[in-house]
């Protein structure tokens, strides 16, 4: 069974669990009065996953082909551009209607590359673009060590944002997690949070004994940012 943590304005949540013979159904369920009700058929849909605002739900049909279904009409329709095949890792939600996932694959200087697919879940519009980025496939980032400078680039928008590194040394990707990706070093000095939306960002000073295995949580409501080996915990103010 699978539970999807958005609840809508009617109060109500959905869900995704197995019947009798093993298909999977959606169901939703009032929180107030207790109903559920089946939204979508028994098929053999797995690996779903929900929109951030919660009207979407996409769903892996045996790895053949995906559909999305919008929790506002009730409707469910087939999605081009996204490989039936496609891990969690090669597709990721952008904002509340759209998608980027990887693409076909081409070969540049004897290397491996794969377009990016931006998929609109509203008009079912594919977009293809020359190349899928380092983070959530419609952004990619690039350290000039001899410039000292971290260069983070929107692929739709061809926005160009540049960090000023406090040292010469290379800053990479530690984690990801909704709108925000953290950037760090091996030797764990520097540290950038970046808001992939608003195109800001911020140096951090981690503690160091939480670094070594560092996992970054995102509390919305609270606007916070919790970084935490399972041990120790910090919250960082994201206003």
């Amino acid at each position: 069974m699978q539970v999807f943590d958005q609840i809508n304005k009617q109060g109500e949540v959905y869900l995704s669990v197995e019947n009798a013979k093993g298909n999977e159904q959606i169901l939703c369920v009032n929180l107030k009065s207790g109903e559920c009700r089946q939204v979508a058929k028994p098929g053999d849909g797995m690996n779903m996953s929900m929109s951030p605002d919660g009207k979407y739900i996409l769903i892996n049909h045996s790895k053949s082909y995906w559909t999305v279904f919008n929790t506002e009409n009730e409707t469910e329709r087939k999605v081009e551009g996204l490989s039936g095949y496609a891990l969690s890792n090669e597709y990721d939600f952008i904002n509340d209607d759209h998608i980027a996932a990887v693409g076909d694959a081409f070969t540049k200087n004897n290397t491996e590359f794969y377009r990016l697919n931006y998929i609109d879940l509203e008009t079912g519009k594919v977009k293809v673009y020359p190349e899928y980025g380092d983070i959530k496939g419609c952004w990619t980032y690039q350290c000039d060590m001899k410039k000292k400078q971290l260069e983070i680039e929107n692929l739709i928008t061809k926005q160009k944002k540049v960090i000023p590194l406090k040292q010469a040394e290379d800053v990479h990707i530690m984690q990801i997690n909704g709108d925000y990706v953290l950037l760090g070093t091996d030797s764990g000095d520097v540290y950038y949070l970046y808001n992939l939306q608003d195109e800001t960002y911020r140096a951090l000073d981690i503690p160091e004994e939480i670094r070594g295995t560092l996992e970054m949580y995102i509390v919305k409501k609270e606007k916070k940012l919790l970084l935490t080996n399972e041990k120790e915990a910090y919250l960082v103010n994201l206003k």
